[in-house]
């Protein structure tokens, strides 16, 4: 399954915009079709949230053909969600000016804030999704605001189905909830599983006597040319690690760390 890049991000948009388009040709703008828009979108958000929050989790406790294109295509899964959430918010907003009342008022002051800082970090972590923003903030610092921003967005997601499910129908909001939490837990089982212990034909390092050895990574000319010189490539060896679960062929690259990491 190969990386789509751009294109998948233009797919995801265009599939939305068009199910969007045929929604409110067929039920009109009224009150009741923008609801079931802001709910459908939020739907649409969650599900690709969810295989870039936990592409390499999955891959790593089910290691699949499926989970190996998740990782390849991580970031353009995570500018996909980007895009769902802005089509989100216009509904919102539109929603807002449309048919104030009683959206408005059912809106707690907690609730727009929770929100608003969800999508100050969608709009900085989807920005920052390139190779020359990590090259600019550094690995540290932009490892740490896609990590927090993940965090916070997924406590969102938890936040509006809890209340969805107080609201109701809980019998139809109670699995996305569910689904919801599950996430946190695969993420969490995922990153403590101990990695497996490299084999003396492990691509790229093995074991002899006991002791780590280390292999040099693929040269430049094989896997490097996407970072656009030699030094960049040998810069990032630091932030390589390789294992196992991640075959030969899949040339370690910035995409394994896109959005959402």
């Amino acid at each position: 399954m190969a990386r789509l890049g751009w294109r998948l991000t233009a797919l995801v948009t265009l599939v939305i915009v068009a199910g969007l388009g045929l929604h409110f040709g067929v039920s009109g703008w009224t009150a009741t079709s923008v609801t079931a828009g802001i709910d459908a979108t939020g739907r649409s958000s969650l599900a690709l949230f969810s295989m870039a929050f936990v592409a390499s989790s999955v891959h790593r406790l089910w290691p699949s053909t499926v989970s190996r294109w998740m990782l390849q295509n991580r970031r353009w899964l995570g500018l996909s969600f980007a895009s769902s959430h802005a089509i989100h918010l216009m509904l919102i907003i539109a929603m807002s000016f449309d048919f104030p009342n009683p959206f408005l008022s059912e809106q707690s002051a907690g609730k727009w804030l929770m929100g608003g800082v969800a999508y100050l970090f969608v709009a900085l972590m989807a920005l920052t999704s390139t190779n020359a923003a990590q090259r600019w903030m550094g690995m540290k610092h932009w490892k740490r605001l896609h990590v927090i921003g993940s965090y916070w967005i997924w406590a969102e997601f938890a936040l509006t189905y809890v209340s969805h499910v107080k609201k109701g129908p809980a019998d139809f909001y109670a699995p996305f909830l569910v689904f919801t939490l599950v996430l946190l837990v695969v993420r969490w089982v995922g990153h403590i599983k101990p990695k497996p212990p490299l084999s003396p034909n492990a691509p790229y390092g093995g074991m002899a006597g006991g002791k780590s050895v280390k292999t040099p990574l693929p040269p430049f000319a094989t896997c490097g040319t996407q970072y656009k010189n030699e030094n960049l490539w040998k810069s990032r060896r630091e932030f390589i690690q390789i294992s196992e679960n991640y075959p030969p062929h899949l040339c370690p690259n910035m995409g394994h760390w896109g959005l959402l990491c």
